[in-house]
Order: C-alpha cells, then sequence, then structure tokens
C-alpha cells in the first residue's frame, strides 16, 4: 500500500513466488542472473518463455508445476523426438474410459488438497510422470488404468528449451493462483 501510495518504483528479490505475486504488478523470472521472462503471472503462467520458466510458477504450494514428456507419447505426435509436451496438473483431464486423443496411463498414486479439494495425482504414461488435478472424489487408486486428455499444453525444443507453440492458443485469461 504504502508503494503506490507514495509512487516509489522498488525491485524486490525473492525466492517465494507466492510472496512476488502478492507485491508485485511484474515479475522478472530469472536464472542464474539473467533474465529469462518480465511479464504479468497471467502473462508468464500462460505463455512461458521456456521450460525453466514453466518449471518455476505454480498454483498451489507443494504441487509439481509442469509434466515433461515426449511428443511420441501424444495420440498425434508433434515433430517426434525434437520436442517436449509441457501440461500443468489442472489441464490434465482423467478419465476411466478411453476418448478422442487420450493417451494411457497408470495411476501411480496421489496427495490429496484439503484447502482446494482437489487431489494431485501421479500417473505414469510410457517412462514419464504426468500430474493430474482432479475433484477430491475421484476414485482413483494405485494401478488404476485412466486416459488422459489435455486441455491446454505447451511444446518445448528439446535442445534449447524454449517454448515453440502452446495448444490451443492460449490468451492471458487465467485466474491467478
Amino acid at each position: 500500500i504504502l508503494l503506490r501510495q507514495f509512487d516509489i518504483t522498488t525491485v524486490y528479490v525473492t525466492h517465494d513466488h507466492y510472496e512476488a505475486l502478492i507485491l508485485a504488478d511484474l515479475l522478472a523470472i530469472m536464472d542464474r542472473g539473467s533474465i529469462e521472462q518480465v511479464g504479468t503471472y497471467d502473462e508468464i503462467y500462460t505463455r512461458p518463455k521456456n521450460v525453466f520458466v514453466a518449471g518455476f510458477l505454480n498454483r498451489h504450494i507443494g504441487t509439481p508445476p509442469l509434466s515433461l514428456l515426449d511428443a511420441q507419447c501424444m495420440a498425434h505426435p508433434q515433430r517426434p523426438g525434437n520436442v517436449h509436451v509441457g501440461v500443468r496438473p489442472e489441464d490434465v483431464a482423467v478419465s476411466r474410459r478411453e476418448g478422442q486423443d487420450a493417451i494411457r496411463g497408470t495411476v501411480a498414486g496421489k496427495v490429496s488438497l484439503p484447502m482446494i479439494n482437489a487431489t494431485i495425482f501421479r500417473i505414469h504414461v510410457a517412462e514419464h510422470e504426468v500430474y493430474a488435478e482432479a475433484a477430491d472424489e475421484e476414485d482413483l487408486r494405485a494401478g488404476d488404468q485412466v486416459w488422459l486428455t489435455f486441455k491446454q499444453y505447451h511444446l518445448f525444443d528439446k535442445k534449447s528449451g524454449l517454448r515453440l507453440r502452446s495448444f490451443p492458443e492460449t490468451s492471458t485469461a487465467r485466474v491467478g493462483p
């Protein structure tokens, strides 16, 4: 409040991104002394410049920010071998039935998040782990076969880590953490 009242521009450094979200109008994500991306939380969260930035922000304390898997795991592979698919837990839909463009996985475990009435499921897809956020009433157990679809995901170049594209094309309409 004081910073706004006195119209003071301030640079505040913290490793706690929740603290940064409370105080900041703009975030600067840094890696080893270099600024990777500057923007609002929504801009950075929905259009991360690279894998590092995408993996830096998450919605809930203690939850994984991003799952990475090879593009050939997708129902319709995108440039197999050269691309990683990055998907956030809240963008993974879990079903017991196979659907269009769904990929098969096996439930490996889960963590309950009672404060938000949700569960994070850890699901094996080939040699990768995908995290999916679902309502607490989902009755899935370790070993259950499930089918995953992604509401939104990013393609990252394997070599450089840069985001190549997002599906569907993203806007900055996502609500914060």
